[in-house]
């Protein structure tokens, strides 16, 4: 299996960004990958510190971030012997999205053999993230593309493009 991830965010913050002044890959000796990056709300900022939002807003914290956009994306490919593997392990895959949270989404996409869509919503740090997965086949191959961001800043329409351009790459 060959697995990629990805993580970035574009957030909108008044001057200077945040984001501009932390520590970046390039900036570390190589091997070293994004796990995780956070961007807080008052609220959220208050109880992970354990202190007032009033507190924090007297101080000047206010910054509200608007996420545009996927922060974390993982592609990955599982190759089997025969179709009939690939047709198993991506019936095993696909039964989570017909499980609370998630809700498959119907979908005209034309991806691999059989393509099944995923949508789930979650909240984290005080932020709602969306989350779409996309499985699919493509005879003895099975793909899946996970795109996360802030709800409203990631579509369906995202998560399917990257997935054609990886189902392309698979025939």
């Amino acid at each position: 299996m060959l697995a990629v991830a990805a993580a970035s965010a574009t957030a909108a913050f008044a001057a200077p960004a945040p984001k501009a002044s932390v520590i970046r890959l390039t900036d570390l000796a190589s091997g070293f990958k994004t796990i995780s990056a956070h961007a807080y709300t008052v609220t959220a900022a208050a109880k992970r510190n354990q202190q007032s939002a009033a507190q924090l807003r007297s101080w000047g914290f206010g910054l509200t971030p608007s996420l545009k956009g996927a922060f974390e994306v993982q592609s990955a490919i599982s190759v089997y012997k025969a179709s009939k593997g690939a047709k198993l392990s991506l019936a095993r895959s696909s039964s989570a999205c017909k499980r609370s949270p998630s809700i498959e989404l119907r979908t005209s996409a034309k991806i691999g053999d059989e393509v099944h869509v995923c949508k789930n919503l979650a909240r984290s740090n005080g932020v709602v993230l969306q989350a779409y997965a996309v499985l699919w086949r493509r005879g003895s191959r099975r793909g899946s593309l996970f795109m996360v961001g802030v709800q409203g800043g990631v579509t369906v329409d995202q998560a399917l493009a990257l997935a054609k351009k990886q189902d392309a790459r698979m025939r």
